[in-house]
């Protein structure tokens, strides 16, 4: 049984200059006849555990960012939202939830002192008319962050002097990220931490596990329907269609063939070659298909139920799997600390210099309390160059009490056979590891090859 791959999300977005929905050709926005200067900035936009370097301009001692910038950034997020330019009434539309899409529209600016001139183009938010007031820089509307992240609803950290700025509660959109274990031969399961029952069991025959469709549809907040002897789901944007006992599969209305070799769901981790008995079935009036199904064919992760890890020694699959779960949802591995929620940094003390990295020109630094412990990577002293890039990243967190949790939900004192429940061997590309104590979790640890391994 060979690994499977992860599905990475990587946003690289170097200097980011978008407009904010204003169409350069449809410049019929009226502007008040005086201007102010607008001096360039340069700008760090955190996300998670991504830096994206923008230009910003300086107005009367606020800074403004293109809301396409932001709305780019944001596009894989909870935090979403869809930039349109109007040009009938000359306004810029925002739709929440959608993910973000290029006008095909990419003019340079300069990055030296400009004339801004406050615009009177209308900003609709879902259809409802808002207050926000921006300028036009050479054609292009730029707003003020906070006025963004409060119509958004998502919250920003500002540091005035080293202009970084660090989106707090913009997770990568949960829709794309679950995880669902699944036991051959029991109605339990194990969703996001919590046990639900099933209206169906999975099973093993033929050396294939088979889920049972409509219930891990269902459970995973999709649509299923079953006519003429198809399948369908609807579920993450994508609808997929089953044939009963046949290979082929109908993915947003383009046919797939599943031949060749598939994983067989037993201890030797042999492949096999995929035959008819390797297919959707009926059994006991439920609809079933094989995990990894289509896995070879497309990737459409958790949205076709095409990804999923076995574990045939405990009779279960891990389905899903998150694209950032590296830490707790305050804080997780390569987060800049300094940019953290303050409620978060509050909550704990800063222990000092307590190790330094092998090697490198950098100091461990740890914050703590009696539930967790985040060790920061700190430059020596100025003289030293930031070659590895982590200078005040976070480089290790171990939990030690119940009031802290993993996006999965596992947390200190829970059992041992749980925590294998929700991770199996592990996450794939980290550290992450717990210790037992008597039957039960006694620490949690994420480390990175920095530092944490020891824990």
């Amino acid at each position: 049984m060979k690994k499977h791959k992860i599905f990475k999300l990587l946003l690289v977005i170097l200097f980011v200059f978008m407009t904010s929905g204003v169409n350069f050709s449809a410049l019929a926005v009226s502007y008040d006849n005086k201007g102010v200067t607008a001096t360039s900035v340069e700008y760090t936009l955190c996300v998670n555990d991504q830096q994206y370097a923008m230009y910003a301009f300086s107005i009367n001692n606020k800074e403004y960012v293109c809301l396409r910038s932001i709305a780019e950034i944001l596009s894989m997020t909870s935090k979403r939202f869809q930039v349109e330019w109007n040009e009938a009434d000359y306004s810029i539309q925002i739709i929440t939830g959608r993910p973000y899409s290029q006008n095909g529209t990419d003019f340079s600016l300069s990055d030296k002192a400009q004339l801004a001139l406050p615009s009177t183009a209308a900003i609709y938010c879902d259809g409802n008319l808002t207050d926000l007031k921006g300028y036009n820089i050479e054609g292009y509307t730029f707003l003020n962050l906070n006025d963004i992240a409060d119509l958004m609803g998502f919250k920003v950290n500002i540091d005035a002097e080293s202009r970084k700025a660090a989106v707090l509660n913009a997770d990568y959109d949960e829709n794309n990220g679950y995880s669902l274990t699944l036991i051959a031969g029991s109605n339990d399961a194990l969703y996001n931490g919590e046990t639900v029952a099933l209206s169906a069991q999975p099973f093993v025959q033929n050396d294939t596990f088979y889920i049972p469709l409509k219930a891990v549809t269902e459970l995973l907040g999709g649509l299923y329907s079953f006519e003429d002897n198809t399948a369908t789901i609807e579920l993450s944007g994508v609808t997929t269609k089953y044939q009963i006992g046949s290979h082929s599969v109908v993915v947003d209305g383009e046919t797939y063939e599943v031949s060749g070799d598939r994983d067989s769901f037993s201890a030797s981790e042999a492949a096999v070659t995929i035959d008819d008995e390797f297919a959707p079935m009926i059994y006991d009036e439920t609809v079933y298909v094989p995990d990894n199904y289509c896995y070879e064919i497309f990737q459409y992760p958790n949205s076709s139920l095409d990804y999923a890890t076995e574990y045939p020694e405990s009779n279960m699959i891990i389905m899903g799997g998150y694209i950032n779960e590296y830490g707790t949802n305050d804080v997780k591995l390569n987060y800049d600390y300094d940019l953290l929620s303050d409620d978060f940094k509050a909550q704990l003390e800063n222990r000092g210099i307590v190790d330094e990295i092998d090697g490198l020109d950098y100091n461990v630094e740890e914050y703590a309390n009696s539930g967790i412990e985040v060790y920061v990577m700190r430059l020596k002293d100025e003289l030293h160059e930031d070659v590895e890039g982590m200078d005040g990243r976070v480089c290790a967190i171990r939990i030690t009490g119940y009031q802290y949790n993993t996006v999965r939900g596992l947390t200190p004192y829970d059992t041992v056979y749980r925590a294998w429940l929700s991770y199996g061997r592990g996450i794939e590309g980290i550290g992450f590891s717990y210790k037992a104590e008597g039957g039960y979790v006694g620490s949690i640890t994420f480390s990175t090859h920095y530092y944490g391994g020891q824990f």
